[in-house]
């Protein structure tokens, strides 16, 4: 049996990217760029965790099969 490939990327400043806040402030291409690998990646059976900062967010959350921690 095959284990499926973790992959965990630290981008503190791309939640906004997966909770759809209006309070958008700032996110640069970078947070866009490894948000739209990750789904690609997901596609192809990766398991996909981000590390990211919120203070008002819950501790983790998964949003189109990628964890958000």
């Amino acid at each position: 049996m095959k284990m499926k490939q973790k992959i965990c990327f630290v981008a503190l400043g791309s939640y906004p990217l997966f909770s759809r806040n209006e309070k958008l402030q700032y996110v640069g291409g970078a947070e866009i760029k490894q948000v739209l690998i990750a789904k690609e990646l997901t596609k192809k059976g990766y398991d996909i965790t981000f590390i990211t900062y919120d203070e008002e967010g819950k501790k983790s959350e998964t949003y189109s099969d990628i964890t958000v921690i």
